[in-house]
């Protein structure tokens, strides 16, 4: 009898012990499902800030494209004015000679008149 109840203590403990593991256990994979959805969210977050960040890398790189894109315009504009300009100089220049070539012909012309004036009175 006496091992019986030894037996029936010692199935007790053993009934308590798978009890208290049972417990112990389940508060892990509570911790553990916890734990996992700290994870996941902060899974989430990691991404979502990547992708803020990405979306904000690829803004910069279009107003840096942009940027580019008008500082090649106003270049071209500023090359094409220098070209009209150096143009509009040639122009003046070869307007300047033939003025001053005019300007020569009309001396001369007005000593030639000057000198048949002379010759008709004298």
């Amino acid at each position: 009898q006496r091992d019986a109840e030894r037996a029936q203590e010692e199935l007790r403990r053993a009934r308590e012990d798978v009890r208290e593991r049972d417990r112990e256990l389940n508060d892990v994979r509570l911790r553990l499902t916890q734990k996992e959805g700290e994870l996941g969210a902060l899974s989430q977050q990691r991404d979502s800030s990547a992708q803020k960040e990405e979306m904000e890398l690829r803004r910069k790189r279009r107003e840096l494209q942009e940027r580019e894109d008008q500082a090649k315009e106003k270049e071209r504009f500023v090359e094409e004015k220098e070209r009209i300009l150096r143009e509009a100089n040639h122009l003046l220049d070869t307007r300047q000679r033939e003025l001053e070539r005019d300007a020569e012909r009309l001396e001369q012309e007005e000593e030639e008149v000057a000198k048949i004036k002379a010759v008709l009175r004298g």
